[in-house]
């Protein structure tokens, strides 16, 4: 395992699965120190690079939104007609209401 060093983390993004290698890379180095031993400094530059790799940076711009918020009376209308028309995509459910297919799912998924 590469060591790394602490001013790194500025350099990284989110990356969950990267993190996550290099935290278990660690737990490896430090259960198996009499074959590669690591300095208590080597480990926070490691944790410290990790830890940069699980922030998400605020968004440069966010896209202002384009469609209606889901109101209750168009979460019913849309569980309604699921329930009925089974054979139904989510596109054309969302087509019906009056909204897109991500927020069907959403609906149909219990996240709205």
């Amino acid at each position: 395992m590469a060591r790394p060093a602490p001013t790194e983390r500025l350099n990284y993004g989110s990356n969950i699965p990267a993190a996550r290698e290099m935290l278990e890379g660690l737990r490896d180095r430090l259960r198996n120190t009499g074959t590669d031993p690591i300095t208590r400094q080597e480990a926070a530059a490691t944790i410290e690079i990790a830890l940069g790799m699980m922030t998400r940076r605020k968004p440069v711009k966010v896209a202002p939104r384009q469609g209606q918020p889901v109101t209750p009376a168009m979460k019913d209308r849309i569980v309604k007609l699921a329930q009925s028309s089974p054979d139904w995509t989510m596109q054309r459910i969302a087509v019906e209401v009056g909204t897109n297919s991500g927020r069907v799912s959403e609906v149909l998924n219990g996240l709205r």
